[in-house]
C-alpha cells in the first residue's frame, strides 16, 4: 500500500478553559463572526482562523482539517493558550470529497491490504 496515494487529515480535539467572554473571543477569532453597526445598518463579516480553510466539526471540540492547514491551527492554539491533541486519521470517502483530498484507491482495496498487516488496529465510533 502506497501512503501518499490513502486521504488522511489531523483530527484536533481541543478544550477552551475561561470564562464566557473569553470562550467567545476564541470561537471567534477561529470561526469568525458578523458584526453589525449603527442598529443594524451595515454589517461586516470578519474572517477567523477556519474561514479560508476546508475543514469537518464533526462534534463539538473537534476539528479535521487538512494535513496541509494542520500548522495554521496548531499555531493559533499555541498562541492563544488552548489545550488540544492532534491525530492523524484515514478518511472515509464523504470526507474526502468535504475536504476536497484526491485518492486512487477503491476503499475496499485500501482496507483488504490494511488487515493483514500485524501493526493495523481499528477503532470505530457510532
Amino acid at each position: 500500500m502506497k501512503i501518499d496515494t490513502v486521504p488522511i487529515a489531523i483530527m484536533f480535539t481541543y478544550k477552551i478553559i475561561g470564562f464566557k467572554t473569553k470562550k467567545t473571543n476564541i470561537y471567534r477569532r477561529l470561526k469568525g463572526y458578523t458584526d453589525k453597526s449603527k442598529n443594524g445598518k451595515y454589517t461586516y463579516e470578519r474572517k477567523g482562523i477556519l474561514s479560508d480553510l476546508k475543514y469537518i466539526k464533526p462534534s463539538s471540540n473537534v476539528i479535521i482539517i487538512k494535513h496541509n492547514d494542520a500548522k495554521t491551527l496548531r499555531n493559533f492554539f499555541k498562541t492563544q493558550k488552548i489545550q488540544f491533541s492532534e491525530q492523524i486519521i484515514i478518511l472515509n470517502q464523504n470526507q474526502a470529497k468535504e475536504l476536497d483530498i484526491l485518492h486512487d484507491h477503491k476503499w475496499q482495496d485500501i482496507l483488504d491490504e490494511m488487515k493483514g498487516s500485524d501493526d493495523f488496529m481499528v477503532s470505530l465510533d457510532f
